[in-house]
């Protein structure tokens, strides 16, 4: 199956949140992270 970045990324922040779902994250936490990973 093939995905747009757009959506990549939105499935990626999906599972982020979901992984600390009482935790709150600002929007720059998780562009940080996505980023970090994107280059991994």
């Amino acid at each position: 199956m093939r995905l747009t970045l757009f959506t990549d990324y939105g499935l990626r922040t999906l599972m982020r949140l979901a992984e600390e779902p009482t935790r709150l994250f600002t929007t720059e936490a998780i562009a940080d992270e996505l980023a970090c990973r994107a280059i991994i």
